[in-house]
């Protein structure tokens, strides 16, 4: 596999050897953009298991099947061996949009926001490794992100 230089955000052009490897980021200013400095590589997580929510319906699931397969390869990285779902990704879109919404008390979460244009989702799962290690009788989940004016949103729902 050859080294190709693309421009990065200044408009220099960097070799793809040289970006950093383990960084995904999600960013944006007037578009959501999404930038992956590597390949995804679902260890626990295969692709043909993971469904493609926004396939059937696009209202409430993440738009860009990348971005769901790395989010759920994090989080299958800490606690392994449940099942992704879309009706609860679709739950977590309660939490992530504007005005938030109370998904019921049947559910785990996890949930992070911030500001900024660029989100690391590696940093963000990792900062719920204890919680997601704590979690019992968890055997399915679902998470979404909304970006944009500078904050981000990030959770996770479980069952």
């Amino acid at each position: 596999m050859g080294s190709r230089a693309r421009p990065d955000e200044h408009g220099s052009h960097v070799s793809e050897s040289a970006r950093p490897r383990g960084a995904a980021l999600y960013s944006g200013h007037h578009k959501l953009e999404l930038v992956f400095y590597l390949l995804v590589s679902c260890s626990g997580v295969s692709s043909q298991r993971l469904p493609n929510c926004s396939k059937t319906d696009k209202f409430g699931t993440i738009a860009l099947h990348l971005v769901r397969m790395f989010i759920s390869q994090e989080v299958d990285a800490i606690k392994s061996g449940m099942r992704y779902s879309c009706p609860l990704e679709k739950l977590a879109y309660n939490l992530v949009k504007d005005p938030m919404q109370c998904i019921g008390t049947s559910y785990q979460i996890t949930f992070s926001n911030g500001c900024g244009s660029n989100i690391n989702i590696r940093e963000v799962v990792k900062e719920w490794k204890e919680q997601l290690t704590k979690m019992r009788r968890v055997r399915e989940f679902g998470c979404n992100i909304n970006q944009g004016d500078h904050k981000y949103k990030i959770a996770c729902v479980f069952k």
